[in-house]
């Protein structure tokens, strides 16, 4: 008897459906300002700004009193695009792969049940490789938004290299990778860099440099600046120290020493 296998009809719905998932799924995290000519901007119906990557950056940078880049809010966007498109393909060939591994079975089992069994590892795959794309690019959205106005305030000092450090979450939940590299050994003072220092890409495991999309996927650790003239108390919260023998105090250096 010969196997069994999905029509071009059922493959076509099955791809279409995941398309149609996936679309609103950008629609919600880049917003109706990235649709394309063509696409239906009813699927941004449901879009939430301040939770969108777009609004993400904005807010960051807004806070930090600057101006958002159009083009880094662009190609924020971009990149998270393309490795969502990268995951919806990928989930094309997995639930193809799968429901046509069952019709070629030729059971009588129950549809439903025996499908949900099949496909149900593959969307809690799905769904926790979206989640950590979605933290990944959303730090990294976070801290450029943060990066404009660190640039700007440093600009206005005639700081040629802006000093920055990380404001961690000084919890259980703290990873020992943030520890290490954004606080100093007493666990609460933030360690201080120069923004020529922070890696532009994703940290790896080993790594002794800080990075702008964050030290591991849901890192909660995020990206400030500091002036000369400043540095941290005992809690590790920033205070204004002036000057120390003549001098504007500046942290970095004073770490550096230390």
């Amino acid at each position: 008897m010969a196997l069994r296998a999905l029509t071009k009809k059922a493959v076509k719905a099955i791809i279409g459906t995941i398309d149609r998932l996936f679309h609103r799924l950008k629609g919600r995290i880049l917003g109706p300002m990235f649709v394309k000519a063509g696409e239906d901007k009813k699927t941004f119906s449901g879009h939430r700004p301040a939770l969108s990557l777009p609004g993400i950056y904005k807010q960051a940078a807004a806070e930090e009193g600057a101006q958002p880049n159009d083009r880094m809010l662009h190609s924020l966007a971009t990149i998270a695009e393309s490795y969502l498109d990268a995951q919806r393909e990928a989930t094309k060939a997995k639930v193809v792969h799968a429901v046509n591994a069952w019709v070629a079975q030729d059971q009588d089992s129950d549809v439903e049940d025996t499908l949900v069994d099949h496909l149900s590892p593959i969307w809690e795959q799905v769904t926790a490789n979206v989640t950590k794309i979605v933290d990944t690019e959303g730090t990294a959205a976070r801290n450029l938004g943060s990066m404009e106005g660190i640039s700007k305030a440093a600009a206005g000092a005639d700081v040629d290299d802006p000093y920055v450090f990380f404001i961690t979450v000084r919890d259980n939940d703290i990873c020992e990778e943030c520890k290490t590299i954004h606080l100093l050994p007493n666990g609460k003072t933030p360690r201080v860099f120069l923004l020529s220092e922070v890696k532009g890409g994703y940290h790896k495991p080993g790594e002794k440099s800080p990075c702008v999309g964050g030290l591991h996927p849901s890192c909660r650790c995020t990206m400030t600046g500091i002036l000369p003239g400043y540095g941290f108390d005992d809690g590790g919260g920033i205070k204004y120290v002036g000057k120390v023998d003549g001098l504007l105090h500046n942290e970095y250096v004073e770490q550096q020493l230390g």
